[in-house]
């Protein structure tokens, strides 16, 4: 029993990190992706695909997933303790109600929930993940920074302290009209936005259009200009992955 299940784990893992599939089927899915438009707007399963794909995180990240898978339990604590998807299931995994194994992108789903870059609409009854779901702008520019190690989520409380109290959080000033931590929910725009404004993530503007939806040439846009600055901040020059598809011709701003 103890033989099968190292087995089991072990071809999880090389799931997980590999992602084995046919060398047709792969070009055949590449080529498909790269002719999406790149004014159509991305779906939050694809965006997670393109950016585990262009950080490389699967195979950055083998030996944290080994563990992880070695200790599912401890690895998921806190997602499970957040997540109100009472079937979940962490062997096999199944992570999200409306994310089934056979979904095109639920491996990479799965390493980036593992990895903490995303955790679905957990205050949602049944936490769902909406994998066909549009992106936000907002949205997009967290998870992209998180996976290019450029910035790390902070709670709430957290910023508060940090910053002495609530009102000088709600008081966070940004170049853009739209982006503001007055409402209840946004707390958390001014940093992620001042951040890659200043470091030139995204340009400038008057308007970020931060709940609106981003188009495939903007992320990739976004997906390549943060792995550029996290290659120089790590002393690297070139470019392993490129976002997927098509060059970018759009710009976030």
């Amino acid at each position: 029993m103890a033989a099968m299940k190292k087995i089991q784990t072990t071809l999880l893992f090389l799931a997980l990190t590999l992602s084995i599939v046919p060398t047709s089927f792969a070009e055949s899915f590449q080529t498909q992706e790269a002719s999406i438009p790149l004014t159509t707007f991305i779906s939050r399963g694809q965006a997670v695909h393109e950016v585990v794909d262009t950080f490389d995180l699967k195979q950055k990240n083998a030996k944290f997933i080994g563990d992880c898978l070695q200790h599912l339990d401890e690895c998921f604590f806190v997602f499970t303790t957040m997540s109100r998807y009472d079937q979940m299931s962490l062997d096999p995994m199944r992570l999200y109600p409306d994310v089934p194994e056979a979904y095109m992108y639920s491996n990479d789903i799965n390493v980036a929930t593992m990895l903490g870059l995303v955790h679905g609409n957990i205050e949602v009854k049944g936490s769902p993940f909406h994998p066909r779901a549009y992106l936000s702008r907002i949205h997009a520019l967290k998870v992209v920074l998180g996976a290019a190690g450029l910035m790390d989520w902070r709670e709430k409380f957290e910023l508060v302290r940090d910053l002495g109290d609530e009102d000088t959080l709600r008081n966070e000033k940004s170049s853009f009209a739209d982006v503001n931590a007055l409402r209840d929910d946004s707390w958390w725009y001014p940093r992620y936005v001042n951040f890659a404004l200043d470091d030139g993530i995204i340009d400038a503007g008057e308007y970020f259009r931060p709940d609106e939806p981003i188009t495939v040439g903007e992320y990739r846009d976004m997906l390549q200009r943060a792995l550029v600055k996290s290659q120089q901040l790590n002393g690297q020059t070139g470019s392993k992955n490129q976002p997927s598809g098509n060059s970018s011709q759009q710009t976030v701003n």
